[in-house]
């Protein structure tokens, strides 16, 4: 998944990068990427998003004219994947992201200025603890490839996190 992230996107997570999920079908490409920790570990700043933001990142890349797009009735957006039960495997998010602010921005992705949808509200982990979390969504054509990006951030530097890692973000 880590390298399948890289061959389409450039990003910078804070602490160990991980690998969730990866698909590489022809010049169809997604990958799941964060920093949470794996399932026993005993680093326990890294279990708590109150010491160290937790990130999820998926990217994906499709040829233009691919169908990319996952609907979900459920939700505002058409390319909402990681709110679909399970896809969070990092997380294990339990139930939906509970969005309490949203704003459409304008910012480049992959050197295109796009709109981009910011979610800020509330995570619940597995363990039943909620925390503060921040959304961006965001896709982008580059020649003949559609780019999308969902990221989300948790903690209480979850905000600075985000915004962080979206500005790192460089399209291969």
């Amino acid at each position: 998944a880590v390298a399948i992230a890289h061959s389409i996107m450039n990003y910078q997570i804070p602490g160990d990068v991980t690998g969730s999920f990866g698909l590489n079908i022809g010049s169809i490409k997604m990958a799941v990427v964060g920093n949470a920790p794996a399932a026993g570990s005993l680093d326990t700043a890294a279990l708590n998003p109150t010491l160290r933001p937790r990130v999820e990142l998926l990217v994906a890349r499709t040829p233009l004219g691919t169908r990319t797009r996952v609907s979900n009735p459920n939700s505002g957006s058409d390319f909402d994947l990681l709110s679909l039960p399970g896809l969070s495997i990092s997380y294990d998010i339990q139930g939906d992201f509970q969005a309490m602010r949203s704003i459409n921005s304008r910012s480049a992705l992959c050197g295109v200025v796009t709109t981009v949808t910011i979610r800020n509200g509330i995570a619940t982990l597995s363990d039943g603890a909620s925390y503060p979390a921040v959304r961006y969504e965001s896709s982008s054509i580059v020649e003949d490839r559609h780019y999308s990006i969902i990221l989300m951030a948790i903690g209480h530097d979850a905000k600075s996190t985000a915004e962080n890692l979206f500005n790192s973000l460089q399209c291969n």
